[in-house]
Parts: C-alpha cells; structure tokens; sequence
C-alpha cells in the first residue's frame, strides 16, 4: 500500500489491521507484506490508517513606543495585521490573517500554530501617528519600514516580530516685535498669543492639548518673548493674537505652522503702533476782540483708546494743556497720540469770552 500524495506533509505513517491481529505502525507512504484477513467469520475486518503530520511554530509579536514624545503622544491603540499564506502539494492557500490591537506597554503577543513555512507578512495598520516606524525580524537589525516579509518558523524557538514607533517632540519660539512711531509710547503690552494645534491620528483630525496651555503672555518681564515645548512633532498648529495692546495692525508670520522635531518654529508677531495729532487754532470774533481778546487761552485735551477691550486714558505727550497767545499765533499741536484714539478738548482759559 502506497500513499501517492502526501500534499507535502513532513511526516507520514501507517496503521493497518488485519482480523483480529493488533494494529502494525509503519513510518513512511508505503508498506508492503500486509496479509488480509478472510473476509468471513466474526474477524474479517481488514482496516488501513494514513496519518499525515505537518510542521507549525510560534510567532512572538511586540510593540515599543520609543522617543522624547512616547509618554505624551504614543498613547493612541495601534493595529498589526499578520497574513501568512502557504503553498505545499495542496496549493495555495491562506494559512493566517489576523490584526492585532496593542497599546504601549502591553505585553508581547504570541501567535501558536502557525504553519512552518508559509510566506508571512507583518504590516502596522495605524501607526498612531508615529514619527517613524521600524521593524525587527527574529534578532536582526530593525528596518524603517511598516511592512516585513518573512518565512513562518519550524517547531522549537518562536520567531520574533518587534515593530517601534518613535514619537519626537517639537517647539515654537515666539518673539513679539514692536514697531511704528508710536512703538515707545503705547506698545508696552502687555500682549498675549494663543496656539491651537490638530494632529493626524491613522485619518483622523485629533486636536492636541498644548502642553503647559495654549496661552503665553509676552511682556517686558520676559523680554516679549516665550515658549512653546513638548509639542508632537508634524502637528499642524494655527497661532493667534488673543491680546494686542491696543496695536493698530498686526502681523503674524508664519501664520500656520507645521511642527519640525528638527528645528524649533521661530514664530514672529509684529504689532504696529501709529500716531496722529490734535492741531488747535483760536479763533477771536466780536466787537471787543481787539480790546479785550488778547488772551491768554489755555486748552486742554482728554484722549482714551481701546486697549483689549478696556477704554483706557492715555497720558498726552507734552502735559494735557496748551496755551494759545500772540507769540504762537493763537495755535498748537498735540503731537504723538495714540491713533485710533477718542479726544476731547476743553477750553480751560477763556479769557473772559462771552461766549466760547
């Protein structure tokens, strides 16, 4: 008796019994010599067992999260998809395909039973938005790649898939510049820029919680500068001026940033601070303008801006009051306001005008 096709197996043997003789094992697909028993009689049973074995192994999957950002932003599930497909005397056919959901920190996932000799792949579905991603075969040096081909193994030490995501960190330095004529005067501050920030997750837009907020003040105790850091890297992140000080424009360049681990952003904000004037002219009329209207006048100005939604008086440059006389021509100027500003002017000294 001879087993034609095993399909490949690694190992064949066979069971005959003849009447009522015990069963004779032979190794292999062939035996010879059997004597069949008469096929009458209460022992007339003549029977033939052919057991195929076939080789499986073991498979060892793991996960590291590695990198300054890992504890921060390597917290998404990740997904590993293991597909192995042998081709032995049966043909082709798919022998495992199976995803597998790990988190950082989990423990290592073993793969039982996994047909030696199948043609494998090891793919990371989502990656959790990880920087970069290698793979690690059985020992040998990991590869940037999120895909690995490789020979299921033989009974006996399991083979090693090690698959690392590496989370970098990134930073944006901002720098408040102030400019215009009126720069000096009113661009104290303070000032305030916030940061809203979204990453891509395996196609989903997830927004980012700033780290230490999304708000920093700028103002002369930190030299109108301030930090952004432990950001993920290639996030996209949108900057905004909450608090101008009352600027009359402002610039912010970039005005959309994608977050480099490379090299921190360097991220400019320009506010603008322009001026204007108040001219005073005295005009004298009447029929005792010549007599009586020499003078002196006096007048006096009020101005208040709009700082950050707060109506705030402004200090004018050169004291509040003018004296208008001859030797001026009856005429000032208040120089270097605020522009933009709300003015009123009072006329403090008459003179004794009848009407003013």
């Amino acid at each position: 008796m001879t087993e034609t096709n095993n399909r490949s197996a690694t190992g064949t043997s066979i069971s005959v019994v003849t009447g009522s003789a015990g069963p004779v094992v032979t190794a292999g697909t062939s035996v010879t010599g059997i004597v069949l028993a008469s096929s009458s009689g209460s022992d007339a049973a003549n029977t033939a067992v052919i057991t195929n074995s076939y080789q499986a192994g073991t498979i060892v999957l793991s996960k590291v999260v590695t990198g300054a950002g890992a504890a921060d932003w390597g917290t998404a599930q990740f997904t590993i998809n293991v597909t192995c497909t042998l081709t032995d005397g049966s043909g082709t056919r798919t022998v495992w395909d199976r995803d597998y959901a790990i988190s950082r920190g989990d423990p290592a996932v073993t793969l039982d039973h996994v047909a030696t000799g199948a043609a494998c792949t090891a793919t990371e579905t989502k990656t959790g938005a990880a920087d970069s991603s290698t793979i690690a075969l059985d020992g040998n040096t990991a590869s940037a790649e999120t895909a690995a081909d490789f020979t299921s193994p033989a009974p006996g030490a399991p083979f090693g898939v090690v698959v690392t995501n590496t989370f970098d960190e990134a930073e944006i330095d901002v720098t408040k510049n102030r400019d215009g004529a009126g720069a000096a005067l009113y661009g104290a501050g303070p000032f305030e820029v916030s940061l809203e920030c979204s990453r891509m997750i395996d196609g989903v837009d997830t927004p980012v919680a700033v780290p230490g907020g999304a708000t920093r003040s700028l103002d002369g105790t930190n030299a109108y500068t301030a930090s952004y850091t432990g950001l993920p890297a290639n996030a996209s992140c949108t900057p905004t001026e909450t608090r101008t000080g009352g600027a009359n424009s402002t610039t912010i360049s970039p005005s959309a940033i994608t977050t480099n681990s490379s090299t921190p952003t360097d991220l400019q904000i320009t506010n603008t601070f322009d001026v204007g004037s108040v001219a005073v002219n005295k005009t004298i009329l009447g029929a005792g303008a010549l007599l009586y209207g020499n003078g002196p006048f006096e007048v006096t100005l009020s101005c208040t801006r709009d700082v950050d939604g707060v109506t705030t008086a402004v200090t004018i440059p050169g004291g509040d009051t003018r004296e208008l006389t001859g030797l001026n021509g009856y005429a000032d100027t208040f120089d270097n306001l605020p522009a933009a500003a709300s003015c009123n002017a009072t006329e403090t000294k008459t003179d004794a005008a009848t009407t003013s």
